[in-house]
């Protein structure tokens, strides 16, 4: 039982939150029809949400992540 309880409290950490709703880490989803989201969880266990793009109305999407 005790095993239990300490895969609940770590379970939180393996995934993100979002509305209700859980993410794996890079796992990306729509969110109103409007945008990309992203779930990254970092490596201390913290996590965030990222907007990754945008959908236009045709459904096409435009990356908005700029990396060097």
């Amino acid at each position: 039982m005790r095993f239990f309880y300490i895969y609940l409290c770590l379970g939180g950490a393996l995934a993100c939150q979002f509305k209700g709703k859980t993410y794996k880490n890079d796992e990306e989803w729509t969110e109103n029809e409007a945008f990309k989201m992203k779930c990254k969880i970092e490596p201390n266990g913290s996590w965030r949400t990222e907007v990754s793009g945008c959908v236009t109305p045709d459904k096409t999407v435009v990356s908005v992540l700029i990396r060097f």
